[in-house]
């Protein structure tokens, strides 16, 4: 199909560049929501981290497992809401956990990291925030907090 008249060049032209904007708006609509999704995730996984580390019981640079860690109500509350929780000791042997991703791998950090790893038993992609515990500067526990990314 050949366009011989002005206005014809002139509509198609304007649909392309109409289509253009269009698609490249979309896009940036598309990455500033998952950016901000991402976002709001990770902060989550932070805040209810710090929140469990204040409520932490350290005692001459230990924990002290706490004999509710499970039905603690703020604990009860995380994990109704699809979190899963575990205290690892320095040395990798998990302290305490609940939740449903316990199949995550366990790992060992000195600063605080944020990873997407699937679990092995769900096949769910789940977003980890793991952060040392420490007492006087002294590494006592690692805290890992995840959350599925199924509904982001």
């Amino acid at each position: 199909m050949k366009l011989k008249t002005l206005r014809a060049r002139f509509a198609f032209w304007s649909a392309g560049l109409f289509l253009l904007v269009l698609a490249v708006f979309g896009a940036y609509v598309y990455e500033s929501m998952a950016r901000g999704l991402s976002a709001a995730v990770d902060e989550s996984l932070a805040l209810n981290a710090s929140q469990i580390i204040a409520s932490l019981n350290i005692e001459e640079d230990q924990i002290v497992p706490a004999e509710d860690f499970i039905e603690d109500p703020e604990n009860a509350d995380l994990r109704a809401r699809g979190f899963m929780a575990r205290l690892i000791s320095p040395q990798g042997q998990i302290i305490q956990e609940f939740g449903p991703y316990r199949a995550l791998p366990v790992t060992l950090v000195t600063t605080p990291v944020f990873n997407t790893l699937t679990d092995p038993a769900s096949q769910t992609s789940v977003r980890v925030y793991t952060a040392p515990v420490e007492d006087n500067g002294q590494l006592v526990a690692i805290l890992q907090v995840a959350r599925s990314l199924d509904d982001v």
